[in-house]
């Protein structure tokens, strides 16, 4: 039904996906006076994959890094000084919005990518938070389009 294609669209990223859910902000490690920069005061591609994956892991329905859509096809990847994501740059911070059911941020915290969050606060001063909200809009990826389908013949 067109219901159903609707509700599908939105879980895959054709189209927006609006509902409660966790939004997690993670910051470059503060330097401490006389310190040079290090790879390790930096959040890296690595680190944002590692939280993406635990929000699937804890129910995540749809993830966006600073507004852009989270699918199957999405490439999170460093380039330089820079992590893209679906191949454009972002800087910090980084805010990770996540579209799920009331236990996504419970779940979240035993994930790996919640344990990684303690680890590089405690170890390399990266800054994060995680609020909850019970009404998120995650935009759907632009570069997903519809091609092709149609209905599941009927069980008789």
């Amino acid at each position: 039904t067109d219901a159903q294609l609707r509700e599908l669209e939105s879980f895959v990223g054709i189209e927006a996906a609006s509902g409660p859910g966790v939004v997690i902000e993670l910051r470059e490690g503060t330097l401490k006076p006389g310190k040079k920069e290090t790879e390790e005061s930096r959040v890296l591609d690595d680190d944002l994959q590692l939280v993406v994956n635990g929000l699937w892991q804890s129910g995540a329905q749809a993830i966006a890094i600073n507004d852009h859509r989270v699918t199957t096809r999405t490439a999170i990847r460093q380039a330089g000084q820079a992590i893209t994501v679906n191949y454009r740059s972002l800087t910090s911070p980084y805010k990770i919005s996540a579209i799920g059911g009331q236990d996504l941020a419970a779940n979240f915290a035993n994930t790996s990518g919640g344990v990684l969050l303690g680890h590089l606060k405690q170890n390399y001063s990266i800054e994060w938070s995680l609020n909850t909200s019970d009404d998120l809009t995650l935009p759907a990826d632009p570069g997903l389009a519809l091609s092709q389908a149609r209905p599941l013949a009927e069980k008789g």
